[in-house]
């Protein structure tokens, strides 16, 4: 008997099923002092999973903080530390790590892109998204940026037609 699934299936990957995986990965910037990258590409039937991370050759050993957490520093103001993360879809909409989302018990307008957790330390981080549903369209687009080093907007774009191959690949473990 299938057990009763109470996730919906705009807020994660369903249970119970093995993802297809993207080989696909990509640096969306990567400078002397520090990289972010996108990797690990899930493709389920209901969204994407995919992890980014980032690395700092020399982290501040004062700091306490993912430079992902928390955006607004001292004085209310955007702390120059934070890496700036999106991602922009062929249709024009865009999610980005400065999005705040309001979790109202609804399904949200798609495309949804929601951080999923992670962490890390010692000047490297990883945190999992979620991509619901998988977009239409040619390519996704990662955007980054990196204040504190003076990174502008860098942008990095992966086929989406490679991920929809691996729904091929997608197991149930319930069918």
């Amino acid at each position: 008997m299938r057990p009763v699934d109470a996730t919906p299936v705009w807020a994660g990957p369903q249970p119970g099923v093995l993802p297809g995986y993207s080989n696909q990965s990509a640096f969306v910037f990567h400078t002397q002092e520090g990289a972010l990258a996108v990797h690990g590409f899930e493709v389920y039937p209901n969204g994407i999973q995919f992890k980014a991370s980032f690395w700092e050759r020399e982290p501040d050993p004062y700091a306490h903080d993912s430079p992902f957490d928390t955006p607004i520093g001292r004085h209310g103001r955007i702390d120059e530390r934070f890496v700036r993360f999106g991602v922009e879809f062929d249709d024009g909409s865009r999610w980005t790590n400065l999005d705040s989302h309001a979790w109202s018990g609804n399904a949200p307008v798609a495309p949804f892109v929601t951080q999923r957790g992670g962490g890390g330390g010692g000047g490297g981080w990883t945190y999992r998204h979620w991509i619901w549903p998988i977009p239409d369209g040619d390519s996704l687009t990662f955007v980054g940026a990196w204040p504190k080093f003076n990174v502008p907007e860098s942008f990095v774009s992966l086929a989406l037609d490679e991920m929809r191959s691996r729904l091929d690949d997608v197991k149930s473990v319930w069918n």
